[in-house]
């Protein structure tokens, strides 16, 4: 999904809602972490608590969902699920956005049935990636060696690197290629060629 700056739109949305002034598209990218609680605090250069966290988490969501219908795919995204799909790849998607709106999103752009398993967050914001990766690996009953991911933050590359997984990460805009770079995964320019070392 081509949706890097409106990340960032809703993240400005939320704070100034809760009174906080507006956080840049390289504050967001060079800052970014999970647990959520970290990632504000770092945002907001203070501890935050965790009742903070939520309501702040819970506007952004409100804010996004508003935002993502006018969203697209990125470049290349169609013509690469199609070339792994050709060379017989199985393809599945795993998001930590809530799965109540990833679902009819993933139907709104066409790319569904793509997908053997789709799995949106379900813990409203409390899981964190790692375990999330884990459970979607299980319900696939596949071996973590087996699977490569394509991720684009470095919770990405850091719950691969906790499953098992392969795992290449792309400069979607999300977070700085350095951070990327820095997690010692291979680091794609678009999408194409995630797809290409990915399965190299």
């Amino acid at each position: 999904l081509d949706d890097a700056e409106l990340i960032i739109a809703a993240t400005n949305m939320s704070f100034a809602a809760a009174g906080h002034g507006p956080v840049t598209a390289q504050q967001y990218r060079t800052m970014f972490t999970r647990p959520l609680h970290l990632f504000y605090g770092r945002l907001l250069d203070r501890t935050v608590t965790a009742q903070e966290a939520k309501d702040l988490d819970a506007a952004f969501h409100s804010e996004y969902a508003g935002l993502v219908a006018g969203a697209g795919l990125r470049k290349h995204a169609i013509e690469v699920l199609d070339q792994a799909r050709q060379r017989g790849l199985g393809q599945s998607l795993l998001s930590m956005w809530p799965h109540e709106f990833l679902v009819p999103l993933v139907d709104q752009l066409g790319i569904a049935s793509t997908f053997v398993r789709i799995d949106g967050n379900r813990s409203a914001g409390a899981a964190g990636k790692a375990d999330a990766l884990h459970s979607h690996l299980d319900a696939l009953q596949l071996a973590a060696e087996s699977v490569a991911m394509i991720g684009d933050s470095r919770d990405d590359g850091a719950a691969a690197r906790a499953a098992g997984c392969r795992c290449v990460l792309i400069d979607s805009g999300h977070t700085t290629a350095a951070e990327l770079e820095d997690t010692g995964w291979p680091v794609a320019v678009d999408l194409l060629d995630a797809l290409r070392l990915a399965t190299r």
